[in-house]
């Protein structure tokens, strides 16, 4: 509006939060190769966590924070982001586990490892539009989610428990792919 201070973007928290998020990622990518125990490891995992805490600091001050401070008091706000944060730690552990399982164990092409995944990323728009969202609308979000995360967790499970030495792609990755997607 014509005559009103705007207020300047909070690029010291996107600084931060890109930065911890970076290295968080730099140092789980490569704490394989670096060793778990290497000072480079540790030294990006810990500078990504100073760099989260001091955006976690930096919001609750700054004026125009990149995440506004009212949307931490909502308890709907704050309760599906913490089940988003552990879903997507979940998936990305899942997703990663199964790659490396079926490259280094099966030793499987890179293009075999990625057609063995697409069955479960292909299932996401059905499920979605034609199950999640009537399921949703009858039992209400709360219960949806619940439901999708107990399937989630089966197919998990189920890998834990199939997965052998031996390849076999239809009784042990498949059956597990549905639940997980």
């Amino acid at each position: 509006m014509p005559g009103q201070a705007v207020s300047r973007p909070d690029a010291l928290g996107a600084l931060l939060i890109t930065g911890g998020v970076g290295l968080l990622s730099l140092g789980l990518v490569k704490g394989d190769s670096w060793g778990w125990g290497d000072a480079r490891t540790i030294g990006t995992l810990a500078v990504s966590v100073v760099a989260i805490a001091l955006f976690a600091a930096h919001t609750a001050w700054h004026q125009n924070p990149l995440i506004d401070r009212a949307l931490l008091k909502l308890r709907a706000f704050t309760g599906a982001s913490a089940v988003a944060i552990l879903f997507s730690a979940s998936f990305g552990g899942m997703l990663i586990s199964r790659v490396l399982w079926v490259k280094e164990v099966w030793h499987w092409t890179p293009i075999i490892t990625g057609l063995s995944i697409a069955p479960g990323p292909l299932m996401v728009p059905f499920f979605s539009f034609l199950i999640a969202g009537r399921l949703s609308a009858r039992l209400g979000p709360g219960r949806a989610i619940a439901i999708g995360s107990t399937i989630f967790a089966a197919g998990i499970a189920w890998w834990a428990l199939a997965m052998g030495v031996r390849p076999d792609y239809a009784g042990e990755l498949l059956g597990g792919s549905a639940g997980c997607f």
